[in-house]
């Protein structure tokens, strides 16, 4: 489930690969700074609301497919930075590709994290706007 899987393998996965490839190459350090702190934030401010949200979408019967993107994001991202892991300064042809790629990933993970927060904003003020028509009819 990948409510499941966004707190522990697929994060710890993608998190402990960039901490990996930051101290093996030289190349995309500043690139695996931006995502590591991405994934920082991510982890510290929005980890159990993000396994919230996917519970009660799921409860709710309502689509997950935020927190579907942001696994395989994840996932893509874990692929990605082990291939830099192994990255040698003497394949520079590849520079240019891995580095676009690596900030399409940051990007993606940003937008991902925005698109949750929105949702989890639209969700706090639709059960307000309820919760208000409710208070009127009880008080009619």
């Amino acid at each position: 489930m990948a409510v499941e899987l966004l707190g522990g393998a697929v994060f710890s996965l993608l998190y402990d690969g960039v901490k990996k490839a930051i101290g093996k190459t030289g190349t995309f350090k500043y690139l695996l700074r931006d995502i590591k702190s991405t994934l920082e934030s991510l982890n510290k401010l929005h980890a159990t609301a993000i396994r919230e949200i996917g519970e009660y979408n799921l409860e709710l019967g309502l689509p997950n497919d935020e927190i579907e993107d942001l696994r395989e994001q994840m996932e893509e991202g874990a692929k990605l930075v082990c291939k830099l892991s192994n990255f040698r300064v003497w394949n520079y042809c590849c520079i240019n590709c891995y580095t676009d790629q690596l900030v399409d990933l940051d990007r993606s993970l940003k937008r991902l994290l925005e698109n949750l927060k929105l949702q989890e904003t639209r969700d706090v003020k639709e059960i307000l706007d309820l919760l208000r028509k409710y208070r009127i009819e009880l008080d009619e």
